[in-house]
């Protein structure tokens, strides 16, 4: 069995690029959403535990936590782009299955 990959056309690179992009912004969003999320549920919560934080910064984590579930519903997107357009380049790129 012959499995020989074929040379992309224009469209096809112009697909790769978007799911780059994709990529980039899945790890973008990860990195914030991980950043509001330790920020909300660790780190005020325990700065002001040991008065280092006034009190009233309390009322922050739940804007941090929207951001969070913000963040991962960009990154779960982005990584269902990366996961569609990445088997849609394979197929162009190999035309036969590999099995």
């Amino acid at each position: 069995m012959d499995i020989d990959p074929r040379i992309l056309t224009a469209t096809e690179w112009a697909f790769a690029w978007a799911t780059i992009g994709h990529i980039f912004a899945f790890v973008g969003a990860m990195i914030i959403g991980a950043f509001a999320f330790l920020l909300g549920h660790i780190a005020i919560p325990s700065l002001a535990a040991t008065r280092q934080l006034p009190t009233g910064v309390q009322g922050l984590r739940p804007l941090f936590y929207v951001i969070a579930l913000a963040a991962f519903t960009v990154a779960v997107y982005n990584f269902t782009r990366i996961v569609v357009l990445g088997r849609f380049l394979e197929l162009q790129f190999y035309p036969k299955l590999l099995l």
